[in-house]
């Protein structure tokens, strides 16, 4: 049997550690493709927990998903790529801030009380018109990066609601991570998940 038959469009790094379970953090995701020309429409759909920023060459498209009120669904974005296409190499590239997954422990500071998570950090990409050629869905082709230069923090010491400020290292071997110029071998594949890893009846299964 050809096992990838059970692979999904929800995607996450290899590159996981237990710490990284534990923090916020943003991954980093990009996929190459060449189109033979440009077309008039060319349509994803996306989403991600916990948020996600989505550029095309380097230009920003949207933000999201929308929140979710309880984890029995889980919201997914259909996104425009066309008007930012152009000739030969492209790239789209998504950006994604991981929450923890939900802890109401006073003892568990970088949670934010903002956001519903679920158990699986992901990024979903599919084409929104099936066998659409170059394919963008998730299963197979992304590369992916943990920024562990950025940290996500409080306002000060003490455990705070909602964590929205950054500390940030500069990283020049990131410089142009969005553009299609940029070299991605150093990156780790992402890896996709199985059918059974997820739940479809609650979230993010049931989009």
């Amino acid at each position: 049997m050809d096992a990838s038959i059970f692979l999904t469009n929800w995607i996450w790094t290899s590159d996981w550690t237990p710490e990284d379970r534990l923090d916020a953090r943003i991954v980093y995701f990009r996929k190459s493709f060449s189109p033979e020309e440009l077309p008039s429409s060319r349509q994803i759909r996306i989403t991600a927990d916990s948020r996600y920023k989505l550029y095309v060459n380097g230009r920003f498209v949207q933000k999201g998903p929308q929140k979710p009120l309880d984890l029995k669904e889980w919201f997914v974005d259909t996104a425009e790529l066309a008007p930012y296409l152009q000739p030969g190499k492209n790239v789209i590239a998504a950006e994604v801030l991981r929450y923890p997954a939900p802890n109401h422990s006073s003892a568990a500071p970088n949670s934010n009380d903002s956001l519903l998570r679920t158990e699986i950090p992901h990024l979903y990409v599919e084409d929104a018109v099936p066998g659409t050629q170059p394919a963008l869905e998730g299963r197979r082709g992304w590369k992916c990066r943990v920024a562990r230069e950025v940290r996500i923090v409080s306002e000060d010491a003490q455990p705070a609601p909602i964590h929205v400020q950054e500390d940030v290292a500069a990283s020049a071997e990131l410089a142009g991570w969005k553009t299609a110029a940029y070299d991605d071998s150093s990156w780790h594949d992402a890896v996709p998940k199985l059918y059974f890893d997820i739940p479809m009846a609650d979230a993010p299964g049931n989009l």
